[in-house]
């Protein structure tokens, strides 16, 4: 059982929640034990949502996507089956056109009501025919925790009560952590195209280049109803369907099984037994393939050079082909092929290989040896505060106050390189790497 804490705890650094009081078990209707059940895990986003979904509900969802046989879908299906339970897939990309064709366009006005209904009536008719063949809604869509927090919205997820006994799947992960993992995944587009496995090249129109620091000054404010925090999506969905509705797992437990396993085994059996289901998965998940775990982003290193690229270009350096470099990266921008035929400019992921070897033959780190930018005490007391209340609320071991500050001020991770100062430090180093091929010249 969770833990209760007062509010008072938090002060002015939580983003404030509506106040409206959660619906009380004693006030649930006794048809609810008849009605069948809509299970939505609704993430939120960076908390292992995609192990559980790839490692359970969709293993093999793309190919039957493309009408193609997917038998290792279909064996999965089979077990929950056996539980009554019926997987039904949305996908991001139609679950996030929910929340930004349908729900952020919500009026209470008809004739300002621009929702394109047609587009959560998708979804609906998806539960309706899971309805009619008697089976309870298990789904996965961590979009759900990035709608907007308004009556509207509330009022038309309030109906699925109608026909369903709604249960909500949420997943603690220490706010801090989050926030660390959140700050990467935003940095990410900006350096790596995931699906197509492509570093993001020199001139990349939206390089995404804040430091940690910058980006908290960016987000902080709109934690919850637009990030969609831990705590502030359990809060929104409390209102919604009482606290009763509420199932909060951890995503990590030392020593427990892996997420995967105890998604079905415990958190889902609380709701509904699924003995078919968490028999199959614990006797497979030693097979299971680990999903994105990727290799961590060089951030700093990304950053840096970044700024030594720039400061090429900008002609505040001195590299013996400047006119070239710049030649080449105009005529990439406007797809003038016959130069960048002849002339070759050192990728900027290259680049960032080699500073990282650089740092290593030189003993460099960033903690230690370069100038950087850090959380300042009011950010650290307001991600202290947050935590240590998201904690209490959600977490099966709490840390004190504090350990959770301490924690914090020590965590490089929440600190970026301060570029503009680092740079006089790898001048030398950025003009001696062969940032062009010459374009065909003799290098002597």
């Amino acid at each position: 059982m969770r833990n209760s804490v007062t509010t008072s705890v938090i002060g002015s650094s939580l983003p404030s929640f509506s106040t409206s009081k959660s619906i009380h078990k004693n006030e649930i209707s006794i048809q609810n034990k008849t009605k069948p059940k809509l299970v939505l895990h609704v993430g939120p986003r960076k908390t292992a949502t995609t192990s559980i979904q790839m490692g359970v509900l969709y293993m093999d969802q793309t190919k039957r996507n493309m009408k193609r046989p997917s038998p290792l879908q279909d064996l999965a299906d089979s077990f929950f089956l056996m539980d009554n339970y019926k997987i039904v897939w949305h996908g991001w990309a139609a679950t996030e056109k929910i929340v930004t064709e349908c729900f952020q366009k919500l009026d209470p006005d008809p004739v300002k009501d621009e929702c394109n209904h047609d587009i959560w009536n998708d979804l609906i008719e998806k539960f309706d025919a899971v309805y009619e063949q008697g089976h309870n809604v298990l789904i996965s869509e961590e979009a759900f925790s990035i709608v907007p927090r308004t009556k509207e919205v509330k009022q038309l997820l309030q109906k699925l009560k109608e026909k369903w006994d709604v249960h909500i799947l949420i997943v603690h992960r220490p706010l801090d952590s989050w926030l660390q993992s959140m700050f990467v995944e935003y940095r990410l587009p900006g350096i790596y195209r995931k699906q197509l496995r492509i570093w993001k090249k020199w001139d990349f129109v939206e390089p995404r280049q804040e430091t940690f620091p910058q980006w908290f000054e960016m987000v902080w404010s709109k934690l919850d109803n637009v990030e969609g925090d831990p705590i502030g999506t359990m809060k929104w969905y409390e209102e919604i369907f009482g606290s009763e509705a509420i199932h909060v797992m951890e995503m990590v437990i030392p020593n427990q099984p892996d997420i995967t396993a105890r998604f079905i085994c415990d958190t889902l059996s609380e709701i509904s037994e699924a003995p078919k289901a968490c028999e199959y998965f614990t006797k497979i998940q030693h097979k299971m393939q680990k999903r994105n775990h990727g290799s961590i982003l060089s951030l700093n290193e990304d950053l840096l050079v970044m700024k030594l690229w720039n400061e090429v270009l900008q002609r505040k350096t001195k590299h013996p082909y400047t006119k070239e470099i710049k030649k080449v990266w105009f005529a990439r921008m406007n797809k003038t092929e016959d130069i960048t035929r002849q002339c070759h400019v050192l990728g900027r992921h290259e680049a960032t290989l080699k500073l990282i070897d650089y740092m290593s033959s030189k003993n460099l780190t960033f903690a230690h040896d370069l100038p950087s930018v850090c959380l300042n005490d009011e950010q650290m007391t307001l991600i202290a505060n947050r935590t240590f209340y998201t904690d209490k609320v959600m977490g099966m071991n709490p840390r004190s106050y504090d350990e959770i500050f301490h924690s914090i001020k020590n965590n490089f991770n929440l600190c970026s390189v301060d570029a503009e100062k680092a740079v006089s430090m790898f001048k030398d180093w950025f003009l001696s790497i062969d940032l062009i091929d010459y374009c065909g010249k003799n290098k002597n």
